[in-house]
């Protein structure tokens, strides 16, 4: 049921209609993209209408049409189908761009204007569900969609898992068509504010992400990308879970495929203790590793590191600092996004007057200078094999020692050491 008060003397002065209060209950809307008669892509909406389109039409300014001062939309329903060919396979996680149900429980509003081809409105409150298990407990924000942008400012988002704030979002596309291939065709510009950003989330709009349990208290930044191949500038966070924190710039592509995604990241600035980066692992990837009890337990240390290369077979480099020496690694990770698999981890290590005895808890060992080559797995089992070491310099029971070469290999049930 529709209802509405309104007034047309504004035709007469070219103002379009202007209404006082619209109220909308029960509604419907279903968008289809469909193959056209020729190459060209078509809507249900242009076919039943027998409106002009094609992929080359772009939205024109035009006359203001009607103004409504406030609206309500309650118990309303947006589907968005596509039958054009798919591009890459459902992950069976998130929504599904070319399958929305999208259900309104209640949206209200006020100032909503079409005029100059451009529709404004800014939303006192929405809250919705989508048949892939998202829910939206309250958005609020003031936007403007017309002429291939989307532009939504001061917005607040809170749902399960998520309460943010969003200063700017945009969205610019070609024309509505673009949506049938969202992630790769539609533009995405974001300021991101202070608030809680949960991955679970982000998981229902790109499921590259799922089964990462991560939430991170965010104090700025800046995105930039389609879903598919995006960056990410000067995101300020702190993973709340762990307490770890940083700064995060660079860029993810490849999205949705798991395997195919590359990375180019770097992380500067990150703060954490042997206890809280254990926390992370284990909420972030399901990882539990043994090995870190214990080590260095309250000393806290900063890193700076890159990333690059496939997701499943990056190349890292980091440098960590703290009160008790410097340590410096370059790695190789595989299967960081195999499920099932075991992580493999081979670096090259080398260390800068890094006090092993407060490290391990051993008044026996002082500041150690060496360089390694090691290689781990982290599954359900943890393994490590040290391939080569050479100490440049180590203290041992108040000795100094230097020229040791030695290798070995660490299982949780054993250890075996060789020096020579």
């Amino acid at each position: 049921s529709i209802t509405a008060t309104f007034t047309l003397k504004g035709l007469f002065k070219k103002e379009g209609i202007h209404m006082g209060r619209v109220e909308v209950n029960g509604g419907a809307f279903h968008l289809v993209s469909e193959p056209g008669k020729t190459k060209r892509v078509t809507s249900n909406i242009q076919r039943i209408f027998n409106l002009p389109g094609g992929e080359d039409k772009i939205a024109q300014p035009g006359p203001s049409i009607f103004d409504i001062r406030k609206f309500k939309v309650t118990d309303f329903t947006y589907t968005m189908n596509s039958f054009l060919p798919r591009k890459g396979e459902y992950s069976g996680t998130g929504m599904r761009y070319d399958d929305l149900d999208i259900h309104v429980g209640e949206l209200r509003g006020h100032g909503m204007k079409f005029t100059g081809g451009k529709m404004y409105a800014s939303c006192d409150h929405l809250d919705c569900t989508e048949k892939s298990g998202y829910e939206m407990y309250d958005l609020t924000g003031e936007c403007e969609v017309g002429l291939g942008k989307t532009l939504v400012r001061n917005i607040h988002l809170l749902d399960p898992w998520s309460d943010a704030d969003i200063p700017m979002y945009s969205m610019t596309y070609r024309n509505a068509k673009a949506f049938g291939d969202f992630l790769n065709n539609v533009l995405i510009e974001s300021e991101i504010g202070k608030g809680r950003i949960a991955i679970q989330t982000i998981t229902y709009f790109s499921s590259a992400l799922a089964g990462n349990g991560a939430v991170v208290q965010t104090e700025g930044g800046h995105f930039k990308g389609t879903v598919s191949d995006f960056n990410i500038d000067n995101l300020v966070f702190t993973d709340i879970t762990s307490g770890i924190g940083g700064t995060l710039n660079g860029g993810l592509r490849g999205i949705p495929d798991p395997m195919e995604m590359a990375v180019d990241a770097t992380l500067s600035g990150c703060h954490f203790t042997t206890k809280e980066l254990k926390t992370l692992l284990k909420s972030v990837a399901g990882i539990t590793v043994p090995a870190l009890n214990g080590i260095a337990p309250g000393q806290k240390f900063t890193m700076d590191a890159t990333v690059t290369g496939p997701l499943n077979n990056a190349k890292a480099n980091a440098t960590l600092n703290s009160t008790i020496g410097q340590l410096k690694a370059t790695a190789g990770i595989r299967n960081l996004m195999a499920q099932g698999k075991p992580i493999d981890i081979t670096a090259d290590i080398d260390t800068k007057g890094l006090d092993v005895g407060k490290a391990l808890g051993l008044d026996i060992v002082g500041p150690v200078t060496l360089g390694a080559r090691a290689s781990a797995s982290l599954g359900k089992k943890m393994s490590a094999k040290i391939d080569s070491l050479y100490i440049k310099s180590a203290q041992f029971l108040g000795q100094e020692f230097n020229g040791i070469k030695a290798s070995g290999s660490y299982r949780p049930e054993d250890f075996n050491a060789t020096l020579v």
